[in-house]
């Protein structure tokens, strides 16, 4: 069975790790700063190195 807090993690496209500090930080009062963290560890590197 899902905890409350595991059916509100599986609304998020992301990791479970991801999903959980989204849902936390807003307990927190940190979800602004929290926000910008996953949205940049969701994503590949937006750096391109050519061979």
């Amino acid at each position: 069975a899902l905890t409350p807090t595991g059916r509100l993690m599986v609304e998020f496209p992301l990791d479970p790790a991801l999903s959980k500090m989204l849902i936390v930080s807003c307990d927190m009062g940190c979800s602004a700063d929290i926000l910008i963290i996953v949205s940049m560890l969701s994503v590949p590197s937006i750096f391109y190195r050519p061979k």
